[in-house]
């Protein structure tokens, strides 16, 4: 009959290991996958970026979408409007925030729908 430490060095010799918590094996995994692949590590990081702003965008942007100010039509960047107006005068900074969402929505759905087509 074999022993449990004869039987665990026939199964790949790290049998009776104890588990890494998932915590440091996310982290090493995150920093194998930055050394490894720094492209594809910022594609990600991007990618997070944008579905954080998306997600906050009604938080983040500083007026709404369709809010005009006529007095301020095409006007330059300043400390009211970061990105300046346009021609209607509504805040450039805000619908590009706004656009965030529609930029994530496509984005991963189009990844999803080729992922399904694939199979």
């Amino acid at each position: 009959m074999a022993t449990s430490s004869a039987r665990g060095a026939q199964l790949g010799g790290d049998f009776f290991r104890a588990e890494r918590p998932l915590a440091t094996r996310l982290s090493v995994g995150a920093l194998k996958f930055i050394t490894t692949k720094p492209l594809g590590a910022f594609g990600a990081a991007v990618l997070i970026i944008i579905v954080i702003v998306a997600i906050f965008s009604p938080w983040i942007a500083t007026y709404n979408l369709f809010d005009q100010d006529k007095e301020n039509f095409l006007k330059g960047p300043s400390a009211d409007h970061w990105f300046g107006t346009d021609e209607s005068g509504r805040d450039v900074f805000s619908r590009i925030v706004y656009a965030s969402q529609v930029t994530a929505l496509v984005g991963i759905g189009t990844v999803i729908l080729v992922s399904i087509l694939s199979l």
